[in-house]
């Protein structure tokens, strides 16, 4: 049997009308494709939000504010800035106000993460676990990304529904990757400094060792595992 507590321990329902619209514009105003051979998004003839839960699970977030405090230090201390300017806001600048405030010092800010319903319920519980995750592209790391049409390929459908996560990602010290590199498993050192970067960015464009050579979305990994927190879980269906 497993040691997870239930769910709805950690999580409610969000049912306010709303803010459910605002999270379906979110879902829908983020589909992006670099490149037009990559074909049309499922969402293209929309998405329906069937249900939406708001994860309130305190020693998860107690553990994510106190990751957020160290990498806050370790920036201050190093004179690093935080994020960059070629980072897609879009999320961030579209959320619901019950989302609340994103800390700019550490760049934090809002991205999706595509899985099943049963994977969804144990990182809303334990948090995200990038040592259980297959190595993508970029390492094997927690990948999250800005468009939801990416997220929603790594889905599992399941009585029609579709799960995606809301999630809260600190960036910090961003590093763009410029090939692919299946084998990392840290992030790389910051150039002069003895600190790793916290994120790797996957920025659409020429990739070599991508299998087509080209990077269609923009993708976020981290390798820790406090780094980012389940907001909502969302399920949904194509129409």
């Amino acid at each position: 049997m497993s040691s997870l507590k239930p769910l709805m321990d950690y999580a409610v329902d969000l049912l306010d009308k709303q803010v459910l619209a605002r999270l379906t514009e979110l879902l829908q105003g983020s589909i992006a494709h670099q490149f037009q051979h990559h074909g049309e998004s499922a969402f293209k003839s929309g998405v329906e939000i069937a249900r939406v839960l708001r994860v309130e699970n305190f020693p998860l977030w107690t553990k994510y504010q106190a990751h957020l405090e160290q990498v806050k230090s370790d920036l201050s201390w190093f004179n690093i800035a935080a994020g960059s300017s070629q980072l897609s806001t879009q999320i961030s600048d579209n959320l619901p106000a019950e989302c609340g405030h994103l800390d700019s010092s550490v760049a934090k800010c809002m991205l999706f993460h595509g899985t099943d319903y049963e994977s969804a319920v144990q990182i809303a519980v334990g948090g995200f676990d990038f040592r259980l995750s297959k190595p993508g592209y970029y390492g094997q790391g927690t990948y999250f990304a800005s468009q939801a049409c990416k997220s929603h390929q790594c889905t599992t459908k399941k009585s029609s529904l579709h799960t995606i996560l809301l999630s809260r990602v600190i960036l910090g010290d961003v590093a763009f990757a410029e090939a692919v590199d299946k084998d990392r498993k840290i992030p790389p050192k910051h150039p002069g400094i003895p600190r790793c970067v916290d994120t790797v960015v996957a920025k659409p464009g020429p990739m070599p060792g991508h299998h087509n050579g080209q990077q269609a979305h923009e993708e976020y990994v981290i390798f820790e595992k406090y780094q980012a927190y389940p907001e909502c879980i969302i399920q949904y269906r194509c129409r």
